[in-house]
């Protein structure tokens, strides 16, 4: 009979820095970098 698992860790992966953001301030700071160039207009799903 196998041992029964009750727990489950894996160590975080500080490889990388957090970076303290939400999406609406990545998109913020896209809109800024792009000053006026055109942006994606519209988006459909793959059919």
């Amino acid at each position: 009979m196998a041992a029964r698992l009750t727990r489950s860790h894996r160590p975080a992966d500080t490889s990388l820095p957090v970076i303290e953001s939400t999406p609406g301030d990545v998109l913020r700071q896209a809109a800024a970098a792009a000053g006026d160039r055109i942006a994606l207009a519209e988006a459909a799903p793959h059919s």
